[in-house]
């Protein structure tokens, strides 16, 4: 398993990342600004990652506590209520993927920390090959909702090209499932990259409408 330190300009080939934050995690029921506290930690974490995971990943945490203050305080949350802002803070331009449903799998459990401390380990596994740079990410929009993430660096040309290729495999698989396809079979007409919804898509993303590009 690679350091996510030392892996910043692109995920390893073999599909598996760890990185650790100090103190302690959030409770859904906490406030907005503990909340933001922890997502502010684990983005200081990721400072420096050049790129989004964009497949599924499966998402194990722990927690190291020490056994007292999960047993005889009332002060440390539950294991089910940190998850929500865990996933949260890895979403988004400054996290690790694009959006929390490519969670396929989360697992999470705490730790005896014996000198009292508090931190946070995160292992994420993926598919080595689905991943996209940050740098002047956007996304297409084809309608219907439907998003694909549009790399930066393109010229015009090589944007509309990459458009309408994603375009006319989508409109493919929309024609062979009125042949009555179902989706699974559709599926392999359409491009290797992950879509996503457009409400999946976080509002520092810029989205642009597929038409918008190809006129």
């Amino acid at each position: 398993m690679a350091d996510l330190e030392e892996n910043l300009e692109r995920p390893p080939d073999y599909g598996s990342l760890q990185f650790s934050v100090e103190g302690q995690p959030a409770s859904l029921q906490s406030s907005s600004s503990s909340r933001q506290e922890v997502k502010s930690r684990v983005s200081k974490k990721l400072e420096g990652v050049q790129y989004l995971l964009s497949d599924d990943v499966q998402v194990e945490i722990r927690w190291f506590i020490h056994e007292r203050d999960r047993y005889e305080s009332d002060a440390a949350p539950d294991i089910d209520n940190i998850l929500k802002p865990l996933m949260d803070a890895l979403c988004g331009a400054d996290g690790l993927i694009v959006d929390d449903c490519q969670v396929q799998a989360v697992s999470c459990y705490w730790l005896d920390s014996y000198d009292g401390s508090q931190r946070l380990e995160f292992s994420i596994d993926y598919s080595p090959e689905s991943w996209v740079k940050k740098g002047g990410l956007c996304f297409i929009h084809l309608g219907d909702g439907l998003c694909y993430p549009l790399p930066g660096g393109l010229s015009v040309r090589q944007s509309k090209f990459m458009t309408q290729m994603i375009k006319t495999m989508v409109e493919m698989r929309d024609e062979f499932e009125e042949l009555d396809a179902d989706y699974y079979q559709s599926k392999m007409l359409m491009p290797s990259q992950r879509a996503f919804h457009r409400t999946r898509v976080a509002s520092e993303f810029e989205v642009l409408e597929a038409e918008d590009i190809l006129n």
